[in-house]
């Protein structure tokens, strides 16, 4: 007899628990960098209200330097960014991977040319981002392969903001895949390897996530929907 009400105990605090889980209240803060928050972050937020409808999720946008400083201050769960410089503070699990591309103004004279070589593009000042973001490092390290002095190196942290200032003018921007273009710029086909950028889940270094939570959930639709897509 004690051994039943024992076991309907558990079954109760389970079947509870399992209540309180649907009916979660409360807050997620996850980060992500601009192309994230472009297609990724949006549709697994729908995905995850659908499920979870009292909490509620505020995102922070930003470079993987600033995401992985907000997450050891602990303002942020996680984040969707590139694997940081200093790595060892982090736990990071690896999603995608984002590729390069080079834009330029419609009327720039290298589209006039059907084969364009990387060494080419040093004859025209460059837009790049800046030394926090994604993949400054492998393009300055690119750039030292090459004897040629650049007219003009120009960095801006918000990659997004490269094509804008690409317009109208003979700069080279370099951009993610993934950026958005606006009319003005096109891309130019370039004989490049462009740099490769692994795209995944940040957090700290043995942080817990406990099961069927909804910190939990959001993961799993997050990589259900990198799977998918």
């Amino acid at each position: 007899m004690e051994i039943d009400k024992l076991i309907q105990h558990w079954t109760d605090v389970t079947n509870l628990t399992k209540a309180l889980q649907q009916d979660e209240i409360g807050n997620l803060h996850v980060g992500g960098i601009e192309s994230a928050m472009q297609t990724l972050l949006p549709t697994t937020m729908r995905l995850f209200h659908e499920q979870k409808p009292r909490i509620s999720c505020q995102f922070t946008v930003g470079n993987t330097d600033a995401l992985s400083q907000a997450i050891i201050k602990k303002e942020l769960e996680f984040a969707i960014c590139g694997e940081p410089s200093d790595s060892l503070p982090f736990f990071f699990e690896p999603l995608y991977q984002e590729k390069m591309t080079i834009v330029v103004d419609r009327s720039h004279p290298l589209l006039e040319r059907n084969h364009v070589t990387f060494r080419e593009l040093l004859h025209y000042p460059i837009i790049s981002g800046g030394p926090t973001c994604l993949y400054y490092s492998q393009i300055t390290k690119l750039l030292s392969h090459y004897e040629v002095t650049l007219p003009h190196f120009h960095t801006i942290n918000q990659i997004s903001a490269i094509p804008h200032f690409a317009k109208g003018t003979l700069a080279v921007g370099f951009v993610l895949d993934s950026t958005p273009l606006i009319p003005e710029v096109v891309r130019i086909d370039v004989a490049w390897d462009e740099p490769v950028i692994p795209i995944g889940i940040l957090m700290l270094r043995g942080q817990h996530t406990a099961p069927f939570s909804h910190k939990q959930l959001f993961l799993q639709l997050l990589k259900k929907g990198v799977t998918s897509s």
